[in-house]
């Protein structure tokens, strides 16, 4: 019974994470390129940009879980700390904390197309959709994903991370877009 009720949260914290991510690809249809591209301030990304981000990081992370799930045997068991490790890292990523993203995902080009970005976007999320859908229920405890910051943790946690660090992401875009007006 706990493995179904962990298979149906995994499930509806994906529908939560493409639902989010749905909606904002919908509000920003109606922006120019130009506004698309514009960094938000100095020095930082546009919302073009932020949103190649999120693709690295939706490609990286389900490609390090199908990677890891060719020898599921040897993924270890969620620790006793994974859940706190989880939950702070989600409340961070809820704060006005600013982050400094991790080798690998702080790479974006200098002009960003929407519609490749929002295709891309689309093929993301039915990988994660797909992974989840897929995921043996026998290793539905295992810490099967590394984050760069705390670790191990188990997919549903993962899933979590994904939708906190959209939202965190999704705050500044709808910041910049309240402010341009």
């Amino acid at each position: 019974m706990k493995v179904d009720a962990a298979k149906n949260n995994i499930r509806q914290k994906y529908l939560l994470l493409e639902t989010h991510c749905l909606q904002l690809m919908e509000t920003l249809a109606g922006l120019s390129d130009a506004e698309f591209n514009k960094p938000h301030n100095p020095g930082k990304w546009s919302t073009g940009q932020i949103l190649v981000h999120i693709n690295h990081v939706f490609e990286l992370s389900s490609g390090y879980i199908n990677k890891k799930m060719q020898e599921p045997d040897n993924i270890p068991e969620a620790g006793l700390f994974t859940g706190a490790k989880s939950t702070l890292l989600n409340l961070a990523l809820k704060s006005k904390l600013k982050f400094k993203a991790p080798k690998g995902v702080d790479v974006v080009p200098e002009h960003v197309d929407f519609e490749t970005v929002r295709v891309r976007l689309k093929q993301n999320l039915k990988a994660i959709k797909d992974l989840t859908e897929q995921f043996p229920e026998k290793y539905i405890h295992k810490a099967i994903f590394k984050h760069p910051v705390v670790g191990r943790i188990t997919l549903q946690q993962t899933i979590t991370f994904l939708d906190a660090h959209f939202l965190h992401h999704e705050q500044q875009i709808r910041l910049f877009l309240h402010n341009r007006q």
